[in-house]
């Protein structure tokens, strides 16, 4: 089975019995503001943990608006940011003039300074909204870990000799020596080749 495709195993962070075989190919390193909760909405910089001026909780915008008021006199230190990340009480403060250029030092900023959290996922569409597979430890909304090298040998292996599956309503499953694959035409699964459980082609129905 997927001879052509280089395969490895994840595991549920949650449940150690809820196994899938992924396609490798299909894990990108991505931010981790880029991919979605399971009720598929966007994580932001703030959930993310980022170093950033989008995360309203970190202490980037205290050091920017330092480092501004030492450019742009002191009146910098009450700019107030809009989610463009551009000024919106120029006028205000009497900075109207100089408001594209206060732009201009904050995008700057924002592209030297920033730190932004990456974390290996799987970006797919579950017939309803955008997800994500996220594979990894501490990362907000990670909910996979790759296998031990012992247990994905073997599943790998098993899963190498077994017959083609035959769908029936969508789903189909096989059994091996000691595992079952149950694959899935469904769009919830979109993020996986199939999903393994224990359970040998000897043990009964």
């Amino acid at each position: 089975m997927c001879e052509d495709k280089d395969l490895r195993v994840i595991v549920s962070k949650w449940d150690d019995s809820e196994i899938y075989i992924i396609a490798a190919d299909n894990v990108k390193k991505v931010y981790l503001h880029d991919c979605y909760d399971q009720y598929g909405q966007k994580i932001d910089e703030d959930e993310a943990g980022d170093y950033s001026l989008k995360n309203r909780s970190c202490d980037m915008q205290a050091d920017m608006l330092q480092k501004g008021k030492e450019i742009f006199g002191k009146t910098f230190e009450d700019v107030e940011l809009d989610n463009s990340l551009e000024i919106e009480n120029a006028e205000e403060l009497g900075l109207k003039d100089r408001e594209e250029e206060i732009n201009a030092f904050i995008k700057q900023y924002e592209e030297d300074e920033a730190t932004y959290i990456e974390c290996e996922a799987i970006q797919y569409w579950d017939g309803q909204n955008n997800r994500s597979a996220i594979i990894g430890g501490v990362e907000e909304g990670a909910d996979y870990e790759y296998a031990g090298k012992e247990l994905e040998n073997e599943i790998l292996k098993e899963f190498s000799n077994i017959e083609s599956p035959e769908y029936n309503a969508g789903v189909a499953k096989v059994k091996g020596e000691k595992y079952s694959f149950m694959f899935s035409q469904y769009a919830n699964k979109n993020f996986c080749i199939c999903e393994v459980t224990e359970g040998s082609k000897d043990d009964e129905e």
